[in-house]
């Protein structure tokens, strides 16, 4: 039997405990993810190992009270496992295909944050960043096309190579939207970075047990070199050639529309 038919049906066992008992947006969210790719012919186990793990380190960020918690996190150890080991199947035979993907940069914040926000979009810009390859959805050239459902359109931007800038406050993390979607861009994007505007607190509860990595976080929205690191990841990302003098200009600007 192929792994992938085998992976398939240790998923319907959890698929209603998921939506219907657990009622967590975020791990719905990374459950759509695992399903989307168990229902192709040719899922890609990659995907589907680091989305498992994804769903694992999620419940283990809270402590598991009830039974359904406990089958759905045993299954999903359960499948981790069939992957690592094989587990005497026979995988699928996948012909290796080259597929191009868009690079494209989300800046995922809280609308209250704009001020912060609108800076940012105007640095990705003046470093080379085109519009169509930006998504902020604080600003109608970046944002939501009209007529489309946010989430299903954020939802087909996980297919291209994308970049998260996280700009993370405590209205963020009070906002259940911006959770989801950090929790599904975590789970599709290998590549992030995130800061903070001024004044939020680092002892959060839930950024302290959010998807990102806290303890690799530092830096604020204001901090140059924070902001000097974003230039480097993003102009490499994007294989950008900036001229330092030009990026003295624009980093100086940058810092005095952020400033209180």
């Amino acid at each position: 039997m192929q792994m992938i038919t085998v992976l398939r049906n240790n998923y319907e066992y959890i698929s209603n405990p998921i939506h219907n008992k657990l009622k967590d947006n975020q791990l719905s969210l990374m459950a759509d993810k695992l399903r989307d790719q168990l229902m192709l012919k040719n899922g890609d186990l990659d995907v589907i190992m680091s989305t498992i793990q994804a769903m694992i380190r999620w419940m283990d960020s809270a402590p598991i009270t009830t039974r359904n918690e406990r089958f759905v996190h045993d299954q999903l150890c359960r499948m981790s496992d069939t992957i690592q080991k094989g587990n005497n199947i026979i995988p699928v035979n996948i012909e290796p295909t080259k597929i191009e993907k868009t690079k494209k940069i989300l800046i995922s914040h809280s609308s209250k944050d704009k001020k912060y926000c609108d800076a940012l979009l105007q640095l990705l810009r003046r470093i080379g960043i085109d519009d169509e390859k930006i998504i902020y959805t604080s600003n109608p050239a970046t944002g939501i096309p009209l007529g489309r459902k946010i989430f299903q359109y954020l939802k087909e931007q996980f297919k291209d190579d994308l970049y998260v800038l996280y700009v993370f406050s405590d209205d963020y993390f009070d906002s259940p939207a911006t959770l989801n979607e950090m929790g599904a861009t975590w789970v599709t994007s290998s590549h992030y970075l995130a800061v903070a505007v001024p004044g939020f607190n680092y002892d959060n509860k839930k950024f302290l047990n959010c998807a990102v990595e806290h303890d690799e976080f530092v830096g604020q929205v204001t901090d140059p070199v924070r902001i000097n690191q974003l230039k480097n990841e993003l102009t490499e990302f994007f294989d950008i050639n900036l001229a330092e003098a030009k990026w003295v200009d624009i980093l100086a600007e940058y810092l005095n529309a952020v400033k209180d």
